[in-house]
């Protein structure tokens, strides 16, 4: 694996975990080729595309950045697919890249010193 740079980090997640979330990457980048009405769609934002080429790359280091669009997908993309094995899976997978994003935000703490 090659060296992070400040701004990536590497989703240390189990396989199948990382199967699952470039599952549900793929369906979403798909959604829009297969809907009915694929103008009522909007297309996913480029961080899902960079993320979904990262796993398809069998790599795992994605820029800090893309981790919120990715937790959007998990979040806002509908219900459960038929395929996860159920809607646990995806909310615990959501809430590990959810607290990964949050470690590597700078805190928004500061403290006021005595004089």
């Amino acid at each position: 694996m090659p060296a992070l740079s400040p701004d990536t980090v590497a989703l240390a997640l189990p396989r199948d975990d990382l199967w699952v979330l470039h599952h549900v990457l793929l369906e979403r980048l798909d959604a829009e080729r297969t809907a009915p009405a694929p103008a009522s769609i909007d297309p996913p934002p480029l961080a899902v595309y960079r993320v979904f080429d990262t796993l398809e790359a069998g790599e795992t280091s994605v820029r800090i950045t893309d981790l919120e669009a990715v937790t959007d997908v998990l979040r806002h993309d509908g219900a459960c697919p038929p395929w996860c094995l159920g809607c646990a899976r995806l909310a615990a997978l959501r809430q590990r890249l959810m607290q990964l994003s949050e470690r590597q935000q700078p805190s928004d703490t500061y403290e006021i010193a005595d004089d």
